[in-house]
């Protein structure tokens, strides 16, 4: 199991992000089968102090979702982001990552980057092993509104396991 999708909790949809939480779920996209995952909280003032962008509108945005997604997020313990950055290279280490997931083009993969970029990291993979669900989607026409969502939407997890479910059961088997 190679592949990792990924699924940040944001303060805003710009580039430079403040990240709420990092959460991944190791999967073989063959099979749909699911292994490690992490969730990981983040400081939130040490990424102000380097320029993470916080937005008012998606500030409101959080205020409006469902109260068990806003706990999940209110509760995580946020790590300093050198843990962060440790804490997140261990793991896709670990799961031996050659394609990192996530859910739009300009989204996760590249607050993620740019959030080690701020904090003078590199980040361990290249530039190629970036994969995106919504164009995957997208190219096979998949309404996601007709595959039922199982746990907490917006829980960083929760949400990695439904992306992986549509694009390996719905995507993949379909291409076949």
């Amino acid at each position: 199991m190679k592949d990792l999708m990924l699924d940040l909790e944001t303060f805003s949809t710009d580039s430079n992000a403040l990240i709420l939480s990092i959460s991944a779920v190791q999967f073989d996209f063959e099979s749909g089968k699911v292994g490690k995952e992490i969730a990981i909280g983040c400081n939130i003032h040490q990424q102000i102090v380097k320029g993470a962008h916080l937005d008012g509108n998606t500030i409101e945005w959080w205020l409006q979702q469902d109260l068990a997604a806003f706990t999940s997020i209110k509760g995580m313990y946020r790590k300093p982001i050198e843990e962060v950055i440790k804490d997140f290279n261990d793991f896709m280490e670990e799961c031996e990552t050659e394609n990192l997931w996530g859910n739009g083009c300009t989204f996760d993969n590249v607050i993620l980057r740019n959030m080690y970029k701020r904090h003078s990291r590199e980040f361990p993979l290249k530039y190629w092993a970036d994969r995106d669900v919504r164009t995957v989607r997208d190219i096979f026409g998949i309404d996601t509104r007709e595959i039922p969502f199982t746990g907490i939407k917006h829980n960083g997890v929760d949400d990695c396991k439904y992306q992986i479910e549509y694009i390996t059961n719905k995507i993949y088997r379909k291409g076949r």
